[in-house]
């Protein structure tokens, strides 16, 4: 788990409170908003000599910005993003393994295992986004790490009448 940008919850569970804008500041990435960030589908990050910089489309919701940048610092913590102009056609396949593996990660530290199961069987999907302050894409992302970690260890998931699972 992320050591930077983390704040304890009243249960102890550091991991529920994984804040991206803490961890910018901490690590002293500067964040912008600014509609270039659209040519790119909505955020972009990158380099200016030693001070990493991302940047956000005003357009972005709060919830939309928040998940941005959490995907945008895990691209900066593995090397910065692999999608660059000029690339080969053939690396297509790196980049759609890297964004998979930078949105994996988001959705662990943004939706931490459980919390959705924690928030009640009677939870839609568009509700529980809401109350994580996540995207809905995210909340499905989970949901699905979630069962293949159970699918990897052999057993099932716990029971869940949620409508969000």
């Amino acid at each position: 788990m992320p050591g930077r940008g983390v704040i304890e919850s009243q249960s102890g569970d550091a991991a529920a409170a994984w804040c991206p804008w803490a961890a910018a500041e901490a690590d002293g990435v500067l964040v912008r908003a600014h509609p270039v960030a659209d040519l790119l589908g909505g955020a972009l990050c990158s380099w200016r000599g030693q001070r990493a910089i991302v940047v956000l489309s005003p357009r972005l919701s709060s919830v939309e910005r928040r998940v941005a940048l959490a995907h945008e610092l895990v691209h900066l913590e593995r090397g910065g993003g692999i999608d660059l102009p000029g690339m080969p056609p053939g690396w297509a396949a790196v980049v759609a393994r890297e964004e998979a593996a930078v949105d994996d990660e988001v959705a662990r530290r943004l939706v931490p295992r459980g919390a959705l199961r924690a928030l009640g069987p009677d939870i839609g999907l568009t509700e529980a986004a809401e109350l994580l302050a996540v995207t809905a894409e995210l909340i499905e992302r989970a949901l699905r790490l979630d069962q293949q970690s159970f699918s990897a260890a052999g057993s099932a998931p716990p029971a869940c009448r949620s409508r969000c699972c």
